[in-house]
């Protein structure tokens, strides 16, 4: 982070900001898990690492302030790849459409990048979903 980032503004009340849920590809050598959240403010806190039975891990968090946050994901004293990454904390407002999924944290050449789509309380309309990168992607989607 660096300092560019718009003020920090404290929100009353953690259930106001969404919650942020990852998955993360871990290497398969032992090693101890470790992740740690640096706020806009430069607070460090501990989210909750959870070990899935498919060589990932979800970490949960929930931001206590809005704006860009830092997540290190450390294997050991090594960070995994795509650590660390950068989120941006909001509040929760209707009519906003979100994503989630392990096919938004990382992908592989000709494999499914399965994720989900929120849309609960978007409002009347058409969904349309576009995916930007060097080539084209096919899409393929259930409603």
């Amino acid at each position: 982070m660096n300092g560019n980032e718009p003020a920090i503004e404290q929100v009353d009340g953690a259930d106001s900001i969404r919650p942020v849920q990852l998955v993360f590809e871990v290497p398969t050598r032992p090693g101890q898990l470790s992740s740690e959240v640096t706020t806009p403010s430069g607070k460090k806190e501990k989210p909750v690492i959870k070990t899935n039975d498919d060589n990932t891990i979800t970490v949960q968090y929930q931001p206590h302030e809005i704006g860009l946050h830092e997540m290190a994901i450390l294997l050991d004293t090594e960070h995994i790849s795509g650590s660390p990454i950068q989120f941006y904390a909001d509040v929760m407002a209707p009519g906003h459409v979100t994503a989630y999924g392990p096919g938004l944290v990382t992908g592989k050449v000709n494999e499914p990048a399965n994720f989900t789509i929120v849309t609960k309380d978007a409002g009347a309309g058409g969904l349309s979903i576009a995916v930007e990168g060097p080539s084209k992607a096919d899409i393929n989607f259930e409603d």
